[in-house]
């Protein structure tokens, strides 16, 4: 389990990072040459071991993906069953960290999209004219400037990107109302989520020094299976 945190926990930076740091191809990220030579990511995950993890991705349990894939065609089938528990713990957060004020204005959002979905739209008027609905236009343009949104043919996994821009955005839109009510000056996005994929990278660095810690203690003998051993005879 603290495996799959720590692999999702660079995911997660690596992703924020490259909407911040935009090259031509995915590659360029690991690639060694004199013209690309970005350490950042490669310092944390192998371009290949990020690529199995992102391809891998699921957001939902894939036994019960198989039993509502059973139900297809009836009405108990649930079209957003590969999305509903990363988007139950989304709301969940959201509904208990931030509260909005009374008068809320609610538009629809495009997520650029071309998978095969019955909930995929085209709207001419959008900018973004393929995809799938969701929030307002200021929040677009926000977000447009360092979306960590990627290429992929799933469309549950461009929802997955989609959710983190929104995640980081509204934390940085309370970042700014907290440093106002504080007489601070707010960071900007782009020193926000810079500061953001700081902090990020060092809790899983930290991660990872405890484990090595906690394994080498393992091989000198001094804890068995997760417990100091108190030797009393």
């Amino acid at each position: 389990m603290a495996g799959h945190v720590r692999k999702g926990s660079i995911l997660l930076w690596v992703v924020i990072y490259m909407g911040l740091v935009k090259v031509p191809a995915l590659t360029d990220y690991w690639n060694g040459s004199r013209l690309f030579r970005i350490g950042f990511p490669a310092s944390a995950i192998s371009g290949r071991k990020f690529h199995a993890i992102s391809s891998a991705l699921h957001l939902s349990d894939p036994k019960k993906d198989a039993e509502n894939m059973k139900k297809k065609g009836t009405l108990a089938y649930d079209r957003l069953g590969k999305l509903k528990p990363v988007y139950q713990q989304i709301r969940d957060a959201c509904k208990t960290f931030f509260h909005p004020h009374q008068n809320i204005a609610v538009d629809e959002r495009m997520v650029a999209s071309k998978a095969r979905i019955v909930l995929k739209q085209y709207m001419k008027e959008k900018p973004t004219k393929w995809g799938n609905m969701g929030g307002v236009d200021h929040s677009d343009a926000l977000i447009s400037f360092y979306t960590v949104l990627r290429k992929t043919r799933k469309w549950y996994r461009a929802l997955f990107y989609h959710f983190i821009d929104i995640a980081v955005l509204n934390a940085f839109i309370i970042h700014q109302r907290i440093a106002v009510a504080r007489n601070q000056k707010p960071k900007t996005q782009r020193e926000f989520r810079e500061a953001l994929v700081l902090e990020l990278a060092d809790w899983n660095a930290d991660f990872t020094l405890i484990k090595i810690l906690f394994l080498r203690e393992g091989r000198e003998g001094n804890v068995a299976t997760g417990f100091t051993d108190y030797n009393t005879t």
